[in-house]
């Protein structure tokens, strides 16, 4: 029969709850927990502060100084000629660009070189005192020689003799000052405005003073030097291609010449009345055709008449005119039409010759003209280049600076760096950061129980008490202590879970206790007997069963039973219940301890002879507890508990895996046990005094035990 009682469903109740609400932001359980660690909290901040003041005085002073550069973006020209180059623009990316600018290897390549920076030790390793003792030496030598076992594997070659020549130890030496001077040296633009500052950090302030001012000293004559150069460019190309224009334009003019020379040419008027001409003689000639087709016409038809009468009338004569007159004017006729065949063919041939003159005419004057238009155009692209060239020379010599010099930089009074303020300050911020995210991922992280809070949100079952470690290791001193000492804070522990045990079921309470663990050393035996001495020190009989034949351990506490036959002679009926049952004198508990034997436990404990011994005790005894090995080990608990009124789970404190609780909770209630509530087993009570934890008593009780 299953037992229900109202205290342990409200604990229940209230621990699925709490795992219900598990995986949500517990703002006040981070912070307990953050109080907890107080004081690992305060450790690993001093840690930090220790760390920062230690850097702090061993730390090489730096000095900072600082020149300021200011773009101007007004396009002042002394005469008003086309820049050649340009002024700079104010958009963003301008801006970003001068600062690449001010930190460029070039620039900072000639502020090496102009103040011998290769030869300062600051910027030159190989002339710092040597300070790094026999192990560094002996860091570099194995450098060495893993350098040289590394280019024998890859069998590399040796740079070219020209290579070595142009990288040699020189050209390394001023790569080194220029890397560390960019280390050393920042530009950044002030905002709103078109105004750099350039800082210098080293360990003289009168170097640092030298040096920014030296960038900017560079900076400008950068600018102006890119200027020169390309006007100077733009000089020598505009004077190469004005030459060749020269010689283009003299090409062509000497080309109109020769033209000119050879052709036959005209003007544009004459060849106009020409084409006037060949007009007139078209229609004369027109005219012409139409007299001689007529005549040859009126001869035609004369010819054809058929009579003389009609012939004379055609002939313009008359009627009666004679033959001879008709012929006459026949012949007269006939000379009419071949003088106007001739002067048809005079004027057609005079048409065509005058056509084929302006032809050619036309044709000759097009190709001068061409040839005329071509020369001008060489005239005015070489006149434009002329200027042009002129102009870019006038410019060499008046060329600006697109920046000034705002501020120059002095010594600094004081060293910049290092900033104790802030870097104590940091420090600060980032150990309780740090430390704080310590403590919630190792929060997170731990899959250990440390809380009764803790194990009840885990499982969904009540903590039915918390036992503190005892102050002894020896078992027998242990039971003596519980004797001599009833009002200790480990008997307080076991009567309030004795206590909270019986109270689970008001109505029914349990007789039968079996006690468990998950795994070997969570303290479930001595949980067993503690509980079972302390009841009987109340005045109840009270059986301790031992059922953990593999580790058997009550004999320990208790020496006398070892002359008393164990728990599987009573099953195997080669001992009476009386014979083996030891009675401590001082409590008046009475021990069944458990014994090896070659018979397998499960087997003897689903044996129908062993549920017969449970309700011959259960007769004799007001209360029997159990204890029964662990529930991941072997299957025995999971056959025992079918005979348990009820099962308390021990749970070592902060030892005890989540995974492994879960697990044997779930193999206990597959057998439907009735699990009453768990206890949190070998708890260190300053421990859980100082990070906050709520100590020992019956569910629900806030107080907790100091020494």
């Amino acid at each position: 029969m299953t037992r229900q009682a109202p205290i342990r469903d409200a604990s229940r109740a209230a621990a699925m709850a709490a795992a219900a609400e598990e995986d949500s932001f517990d703002l006040r359980e981070t912070l307990r927990t953050l109080w907890r660690k107080r004081r690992l909290i305060a450790l690993l901040t001093a840690a930090q502060l220790g760390l920062a003041l230690w850097h702090l005085t061993t730390a090489t002073p730096y000095y900072e100084a600082v020149a300021k550069v200011m773009l101007d973006t007004s396009e002042n020209q002394v005469i008003d000629l086309q820049a050649v180059a340009g002024g700079l623009s104010s958009d963003y990316e301008m801006i970003n660009t001068q600062i690449e600018v001010l930190q460029s290897r070039a620039l900072l390549g000639r502020v090496v070189d102009k103040l011998g920076l290769e030869n300062d030790p600051e910027f030159n390793p190989d002339l710092a005192p040597d300070e790094s003792g026999p192990l560094s030496a002996a860091l570099d030598a194995a450098r060495a020689a893993l350098g040289g076992l590394k280019r024998l594997l890859r069998e590399e070659e040796a740079p070219p003799a020209a290579a070595a020549d142009e990288f040699g130890p020189e050209f390394m030496r001023r790569q080194t000052a220029i890397d560390l001077l960019q280390g050393a040296m920042s530009a950044v633009n002030i905002d709103g405005s078109y105004v750099f500052e350039i800082s210098v950090w080293t360990e003289d302030p009168v170097k640092s003073a030298r040096i920014a001012n030296a960038i900017a000293e560079q900076y400008i004559l950068d600018q102006l030097e890119v200027k020169f150069e390309a006007t100077r460019k733009a000089t020598e190309w505009l004077s190469a291609r004005v030459a060749e224009l020269k010689e283009q334009l003299e090409r062509a003019e000497a080309a109109v010449k020769d033209f000119s020379a050879r052709a036959a040419l005209v003007s544009p008027q004459a060849l106009a009345a020409k084409e006037r001409q060949i007009k007139d003689l078209r229609a004369r000639l027109a005219e012409m055709s139409a007299q001689l087709d007529d005549v040859e016409a009126r001869l035609a038809r004369a010819r054809a008449a058929a009579d003389g009468a009609e012939r004379a009338r055609l002939l313009g004569l008359g009627a009666d005119a004679p033959q001879a007159r008709i012929d006459a004017a026949l012949a007269a006729l006939e000379a009419d039409r071949d003088r106007l065949a001739r002067q048809v063919a005079l004027v057609r041939d005079s048409l065509a010759q005058l056509e084929d003159e302006v032809r050619a005419q036309s044709r000759d004057l097009v190709q001068l003209m061409q040839l005329q238009r071509e020369a001008e155009a060489s005239r005015l692209i070489y006149e434009h280049f002329l200027s042009r060239m002129k102009e870019t020379s006038v410019q060499q010599g008046i060329q600006q600076a697109d920046a000034r010099i705002l501020s120059e930089a002095i010594p600094p009074a004081a060293p910049g760096e290092p900033r104790w303020k802030r870097t104590l300050a940091l420090a600060l911020v980032g150990g309780l950061m740090l430390s704080t995210l310590i403590v919630l991922t190792a929060g997170l992280l731990r899959s250990v129980v440390r809380s009764r809070e803790e194990l009840e949100a885990l499982t969904g079952e009540a903590v039915l008490g918390v036992i503190p470690i005892a102050p002894t290791r020896r078992r027998r001193a242990l039971a003596e202590y519980m004797t001599r000492k009833p009002s200790s804070r480990l008997a307080e522990a076991v009567r309030d879970l004795r206590t909270a045990i019986l109270m689970s079921d008001l109505d029914d309470p349990p007789q039968v206790i079996m006690t468990t663990s998950s795994m070997p050393g969570e303290g479930k035996s001595t949980t067993a007997l503690l509980l079972a001495q302390n009841s009987a020190m109340m005045g109840r009989k009270v059986l301790a069963m031992e059922c953990d034949l593999r580790r058997t351990v009550f004999a320990e506490y208790f020496p006398a039973a070892r002359d008393k036959p164990g728990l599987m002679k009573v099953l195997a009926g080669q001992a009476a219940l009386d014979e083996a049952l030891h009675v401590d004198e001082a409590s008046g508990l009475h021990v069944l301890r458990g014994e090896r034997s070659a018979v397998n436990a499960a087997d003897a404990f689903s044996s129908a002879r062993f549920g017969e011994l449970i309700d011959q005790l259960r007769q004799r005894y007001d209360m029997i507890v159990i204890d029964t090995p662990p529930v991941l080990a072997v299957p025995d608990a999971r056959v025992i508990s079918r005979h348990a009124d009820a099962v308390l789970f021990v749970v070592r404190w902060n030892v005890t895996r989540r995974e492994m609780i879960a697990a044997s909770l779930t193999l206990l209630r597959q057998v439907k046990a009735r699990v009453a509530g768990l206890a949190l087993t070998q708890a260190d009570p300053r421990r859980m005094a100082r990070e906050g934890f709520y100590g020992y008593g019956p569910a629900g009780s806030n107080r907790y035990y100091q020494d």
